[in-house]
């Protein structure tokens, strides 16, 4: 006796294409939207708050238990501006943001900052995997893990330059402002001359770990 095969009624077939457009939906989501899906620890909510009272923060804690993924969010939501959950930008787009309260320190535009590692190597597998992925395209990755925290729609693809000493260390970028502008952020490690940024308006920096160098 074989097979009979199924008869849909027509309304299932529009019912069942739609739920795999929402499943569909929900994976991509899934993987460039990681912002929206952040939920801090109460260490690292009194930390974003603690930012918009003192110009230095030190998070002196125990390994991994979300260091570099809060430097991530933090990053990601200043350089965005996505300080709250939901925004409509000028062409009408609605983009996500974040979905707990911010009640650390906040800019009123886009902004320019620094990202500081032990070693290019070391950024490339730490802060720069966490933020935005270690490879192309950035701001894309696995639906099963926390990270990359930058969202993909955010980036500015064209303008992405990777470090001269390892091509796969970012060096430079930039991401869409809620207004409209552009945040830049620049990447180095400890052992790198940072000088050449004193002169410049950096609103904000991150170092992954302690500096050995105390000018830094």
């Amino acid at each position: 006796m074989g097979l009979t095969k199924p008869i849909y009624q027509d309304w299932e077939v529009p019912k069942q294409q739609k739920l795999l457009d929402n499943l569909k939906d929900l994976n991509v989501t899934m993987r460039r939207e990681k912002l929206s899906a952040f939920k801090p620890h109460p260490w690292q909510l009194q930390f974003i708050k603690d930012t918009a009272t003192y110009r230095e923060n030190l998070a002196s804690k125990a390994n991994r238990i979300g260091g570099t993924l809060l430097m991530a969010v933090m990053i990601a939501v200043w350089m965005t501006g996505r300080y709250k959950s939901e925004y409509r930008l000028a062409d009408g787009t609605i983009v996500r943001g974040i979905t707990f309260p911010w009640e650390g320190r906040v800019f009123d535009g886009p902004t320019r900052g620094l990202i500081v590692g032990i070693s290019l190597d070391q950024i490339v597998g730490a802060s720069q995997r966490l933020l935005m992925g270690e490879k192309k395209p950035f701001g894309d990755g696995p639906a099963k893990d926390a990270h990359p925290i930058m969202p993909y729609d955010a980036i500015d693809e064209k303008e992405i330059s990777m470090h001269t000493d390892n091509r796969a260390c970012i060096s430079r970028f930039r991401v869409k402002h809620v207004c409209g502008d552009w945040s830049t952020a620049y990447v180095i490690a400890q052992t790198q001359d940072f000088m050449k940024f004193s002169g410049n308006d950096i609103d904000w920096a991150m170092d992954d770990e302690i500096p050995a160098n105390h000018r830094m």
